[in-house]
């Protein structure tokens, strides 16, 4: 969705994400130490606006600022949390090949149909015990 600024500028997808990302303040529950989740709120949301973009240079940047971290530790974390260490090929091959796999089913991945987190994770599950 393009939204008119002021300056009667129209805004690509990426741009009214990190416009919006300006905006938000971190807030943490009283008393709660903040932690540093691998897969948040904001992680969704950019997948959102780089499902939306067409200009591959600034889905390329949201990617690499926000995507790709959360693909890796979510990748990471499921292999070692249902133990499929039982590969003869080295982990950062199998690694590298799920990630991938996650980049090639990021845009089936739609607003609305539940969490990203849980849409992807399956997804990782699924390709490894394949």
């Amino acid at each position: 969705m393009l939204m008119l600024t002021s300056d009667e500028k129209i805004l690509s997808p990426v741009e009214l994400f990190y416009s919006e990302l300006d905006v938000q303040e971190t807030t943490t529950k009283r008393g709660r130490k903040a932690t540093n989740m691998y897969f948040t709120s904001t992680t969704e949301k950019a997948i959102i606006a780089y499902n939306k973009e067409t200009d591959y240079g600034l889905r390329n940047k949201i990617y690499r600022e926000h995507i790709d971290y959360a693909f890796n530790k979510l990748v990471e974390n499921i292999y070692h949390t249902f133990k499929f260490s039982y590969f003869d090929v080295p982990y950062e091959d199998i690694k590298c090949e799920v990630v991938a796999f996650l980049n090639e089913k990021i845009d089936k991945y739609t607003e609305g149909k539940g969490k990203a987190f849980s849409y992807f994770s399956r997804i990782v599950k699924n390709y490894l015990i394949i």
